[in-house]
Order: C-alpha cells, then structure tokens, then sequence
C-alpha cells in the first residue's frame, strides 16, 4: 500500500510539472503573439509615418513644379522670365535647406570622398589635385554624400628631358 501511496505522489508530481509545463507554454504562446502584434503595429505606423514624410515633401516639390510650368508660359519676355526662374530656384534652395541636405565644397583640394574627378587640366596658378572647374554641385545628407560634385582636377605634367631631369624647374 505505501508503495501505491508514494507511485500516487510520482503521478501527482507529474501531472502538476505537466500543468505547469502547460501554463508556461501558454504564457510563451500568448507573449509571442503580443510581441508580433507590437512589431506589426510598429512596421504599419513607420510605413505611414514615411508615407506623411514623403508627401509634404512632394507637396513642397510640385508647387515648385508648378511654377516652373507658369515660368514657361511667360518665355516671350525675357527678363520676367529669368526672374520667375531665380524665384524658383531660391524656393529649390529653401526646400533642400529646410530638408537638412547641405552643398558640398567645389573649391579647393580635391576630395575623393565628396568629389567626383570627371575630367584632368592644367593651370600653373594651382598646386596639383586641385580643383580647377565644377560641373555640378555636391550634396550631403545626414552627413552622408548623396551626390558627389563633378569637378576639374589640376594635374600639371611635369615634363621629362632624355637625362631625366625635370625641364619645369
């Protein structure tokens, strides 16, 4: 009889781990599924959230558009013309300002991190590796280069005679 009594107390055991085994099954299950639910949430308010973003700054760029069109109604007067161009451009240079997004030296050393060499001349009024020209501007952002400046590069060819000797000294 004491042999049933302490088997009893093994089955009792058992099936109170087993309980417990469940619970806690229960409890991962139900925390696993809020964890999912809050990521899915978190994903859907970033998505509007870049959404929102995204529009007021496509809002700003098509007014500008939409004096770029009006600009060009107006190409048989010159002068009213160019002032409707420089307007929009300063209103370019507001919203990429506004935006944080910051112009790129195009003076100076050549840079190859912020400068895109695209082509070589020779100016004796220079040092060498310096900028001559830019083509077009550079741009950061969040103090990443999204848009390299396109620039002149001073390369002075030093020339060679048959001895070897530098012939610009």
């Amino acid at each position: 009889m004491e042999k049933n009594r302490e088997k009893l107390t093994e089955e009792e055991k058992i099936k109170e781990l087993e309980k417990e085994l469940k619970n806690y099954k229960d409890a991962y299950l139900r925390k696993n599924a809020e964890f999912n639910t809050f990521v899915t949430r978190k994903n859907e308010e970033l998505e509007r959230e870049k959404k929102t973003v995204l529009e007021k700054f496509l809002i700003k760029l098509l007014e500008i558009k939409d004096d770029f069109e009006l600009s060009l109604q107006h190409t048989e007067n010159s002068e009213n013309f160019k002032k409707g161009v420089e307007i929009i451009v300063s209103k370019l240079n507001d919203l990429v300002i506004n935006e944080g997004i910051e112009e790129l030296p195009v003076e100076g050393e050549f840079n190859p991190e912020i400068h895109n060499g695209v082509a070589i001349g020779e100016n004796y009024d220079l040092q060498n590796n310096h900028i001559i020209q830019f083509f077009t501007k550079g741009y950061k952002f969040n103090n990443k280069v999204i848009i390299p400046a396109k620039v002149m590069v001073n390369k002075i060819q030093q020339n060679i005679n048959i001895e070897g000797e530098d012939s610009n000294e």
